[in-house]
């Protein structure tokens, strides 16, 4: 909860399990988590910019 004076926001983005599959994929394969035959990135993150509004 926002208070008056000094605040601190911190927001964890991680990324789709899929995407990191195929990432794996370039690793060598003693350090691949993971194995997939998909070779299709699907978008991940922030979609759009982030913006922080006051509510009263």
């Amino acid at each position: 909860m926002v208070k008056p004076g000094a605040n601190q926001l911190e927001i964890e983005v991680v990324n789709f399990w899929l995407n990191r599959i195929i990432g794996d994929a370039a690793l060598p394969p003693d350090q691949r988590l993971a194995r997939t035959s998909v070779r299709t990135l699907t978008e991940s993150g922030l979609p759009g910019p982030v913006q922080m509004l006051e509510q009263n």
